[in-house]
């Protein structure tokens, strides 16, 4: 792996996984169409999480998700699978202070395909 940041931390509930593949459709006369992938990596992994922790553990998740500024790429290895993806975070991340004395960290996290 190349010498990116590794997100330790699984989520505790609420871990979905979509796929929207990146597809060309080229549309001719009589109502056919051709499609193509775009790219070789055409289905990236997109995942949104959340953390119910405690609060110092929830600190940690978000101060970690602040250092990547939504720019830096990192190793992330998904629920109930045994091989890291490389992914950023992608829109809002999200802390919330439960009543429970609990803090909730939200994110969205996205494969990323570069040739580290």
């Amino acid at each position: 792996m190349a010498d990116l940041d590794i997100f330790t931390w699984q989520p505790d509930y609420g871990a979905q996984n979509s796929v929207t593949p990146s597809v060309l459709t080229a549309q001719f006369g009589d109502g056919y169409s051709q499609d193509v992938a775009i790219g070789i990596n055409s289905t990236p992994q997109v995942w949104t999480v959340s953390f119910n922790r405690d609060p110092d553990d929830a600190d940690a998740i978000f101060q970690f998700l602040q250092n990547q500024g939504g720019v830096k790429r990192f190793w992330w290895t998904p629920p109930r699978q045994s091989d890291a993806i490389k992914v950023k975070t992608t829109g809002a991340y999200t802390k919330t202070e439960t009543d429970a004395g609990q803090v909730t960290i939200g994110a969205t996290f996205t494969q990323v395909f570069d040739p580290d």
